[in-house]
């Protein structure tokens, strides 16, 4: 077997060259894109010494900046917890606020600090979902406000709607309608009307049975199967308001609705024109001692229509507002 022979290959001239050339272009590109990087940092980047939350993020550009925020965001971030109810004890748990890191808007601030600053995260305050006073009956809205709310339970009939509708309509007021499941399966359209004229929609439950007897999972059907329908009947989400029929509630009936979203609402003043009084009767107990927050419960009733505008001009004569029971409920201090 022989020796491999060693062969020797000469490059012309002209082929070292542009061997010489190609050397020296990818240098000056990997120099260049060098400089181009520090020029970047040092125009788009943020300005040296600035530090986050303890951490140097000095030169460092956005895509990077949010890598080190989402990281420390990680240990910052509390989700919020829902009130609570113990069966056993009675004892309610507040709910506790959230915290959330607004990551653009941290990047935004560190961005734009000046050389040596120091940033602390943006964060957002996650409100809980369930607060410790839905568990809660309630009878009246806060007293801070002049304003007064009327809740109307609806249940059966609907000769009357019509008429109340053209009253609130004209008098350029909003009240709150609770619907039974068994009354919404017969006028899904009167419900969509109702919707359309800007009226409140709420729960009054799947049917007029008395929650005081029911267990929980009874309750909850109650309330989420009508709410169901109430969302296909209105075309949108109705509020989260539950009129319990036939005005029971215990602890028990307020903590299920709670657990599942529902603030269970009662009444200040019962007009009771179920039993079709006379129009002045439903008017002397709509107003009986006006006071902020008050809530007029009212149905759909032959007197109930001529009291009506009788109603709203007493407690607007009074300097009170009428607006929907969830506004009444929400309203700022």
């Amino acid at each position: 077997m022989g020796v491999p022979q060693l062969k020797v290959v000469f490059l012309s001239a002209r082929a070292v060259r542009v061997l010489t050339i190609i050397t020296v272009c990818l240098i000056l590109i990997i120099i260049s894109g060098r400089i181009g990087a520090t020029i970047a940092r040092k125009v788009l980047g943020a300005k040296p010494g600035v530090i986050v939350e303890g951490v140097p993020v000095g030169g460092l550009l956005r895509s990077e900046l949010l890598s080190v925020v989402r990281e420390l965001a990680d240990k910052t971030n509390r989700p919020p917890q829902n009130a609570m109810y113990y069966v056993e004890s009675g004892e309610i748990i507040a709910e506790r606020p959230g915290i959330m890191v607004d990551l653009h808007e941290t990047v935004d601030q560190i961005l734009s600090a000046p050389e040596n600053g120091e940033v602390r995260l943006t964060t957002i305050v996650m409100q809980p979902e369930i607060k410790a006073e839905y568990f809660k009956p309630i009878y009246q809205g806060p007293p801070h406000r002049k304003a007064m709310a009327l809740g109307i339970n609806v249940a059966w009939g609907e000769e009357f709607l019509p008429a109340m509708l053209d009253i609130l309509a004209t008098n350029q007021v909003r009240a709150t309608f609770y619907f039974v499941g068994t009354w919404v399966r017969q006028f899904p359209e009167l419900v969509g009307k109702i919707a359309q004229g800007g009226h409140e929609i709420a729960n009054h439950g799947l049917y007029h049975g008395h929650p005081t007897q029911m267990g929980r999972g009874e309750l909850v059907r109650l309330i989420t199967e009508n709410q169901e329908m109430l969302v296909q009947a209105a075309g949108q989400e109705p509020s989260k308001l539950f009129a319990p029929p036939y005005g029971e509630v215990n602890d028990k009936v307020a903590a299920v609705a709670a657990e599942i979203g529902y603030r269970t609402i009662m009444w200040t003043r019962d007009t009771i024109d179920w039993q079709r009084p006379a129009p002045d009767t439903i008017v002397a107990r709509a107003t009986r001692e006006m006071t902020n927050g008050n809530i007029i419960l009212m149905h759909p009733t032959s007197p109930t229509v001529v009291a009506l505008p009788r109603v709203i001009k007493a407690i607007r004569d009074a300097g009170y507002q009428l607006v929907t029971v969830t506004e009444l409920l929400d309203s700022a201090p």
